[in-house]
């Protein structure tokens, strides 16, 4: 996909984003001008946009899973090379851990 292409697959997303779910059919019809590959990328995005009520929250908790599948927020687990031996403070935007590093 060219840079061109795919900033034009984000102008569109954005303004669709912003646009009451009843307007959105439209908009896009629209927009995309007839480009049903267009529209359906930018579909796509929309739809993981409604899946998701935090996407920012969920691509960290992915990135966190990939980088130790096997983390274990709990006191005694791990996450990457770090023993969490407690919890700092917790709120809307997350958990801060104490932590020691647990490696050589």
């Amino acid at each position: 996909m060219t840079p061109e292409r795919w900033a034009r697959i984000e102008q569109i997303f954005q303004y669709a984003a912003e646009t009451n779910i009843d307007g959105r059919g439209a908009f896009l019809e629209e927009a995309c001008a007839g480009d049903e590959e267009l529209r359906r990328e930018v579909e796509s995005l929309l739809a993981q946009l409604e899946v998701s009520a935090n996407p920012l929250g969920d691509a960290v908790s992915k990135a966190i899973k990939s980088f130790s599948p096997d983390h274990d927020t709990r006191n005694g687990g791990h996450i990457g090379p770090y023993r969490i031996t407690g919890i700092i403070g917790q709120g809307g935007m997350g958990t801060v851990y104490r932590a020691n590093r647990d490696d050589d």
